[in-house]
């Protein structure tokens, strides 16, 4: 999957968070830039289907602005269950310390 596109998209989120209500949304050209990319990842996954319609309703200016902390909680899942580390110069998922049993 494509990682960068997850981080790309969520380092828009947190800067619009922090613009705050002054920013307009549906002229960040990055932020759709973003959007565009993931559309391609979109058909693979429903989160993240949900995921790029969630960030295509908050550039529309469909949903409020405070549902933008959902996609943002919502990136932040993505980006733990898809975390991976780099040995040398390979990319490998994180070894989970949590005992099979205590997995539902």
């Amino acid at each position: 999957m494509g990682i960068s596109v997850i981080q790309q998209l969520a380092v828009r989120l947190y800067q619009i968070a922090f613009a705050g209500s002054a920013f307009h949304i549906s002229e960040d050209f990055r932020l759709k830039r973003a959007i565009q990319d993931l559309e391609k990842l979109a058909t693979s996954n429903l989160v993240l289907t949900k995921l790029y319609e969630q960030s295509i309703a908050l550039i529309n200016g469909d949903i409020a602005k405070e549902e933008l902390f959902d996609l943002i909680a919502l990136v932040n899942a993505v980006q733990i269950a898809t975390a991976s580390e780099i040995i040398g110069e390979e990319i490998h998922p994180i070894k989970s310390q949590i005992p099979q049993e205590a997995v539902f």
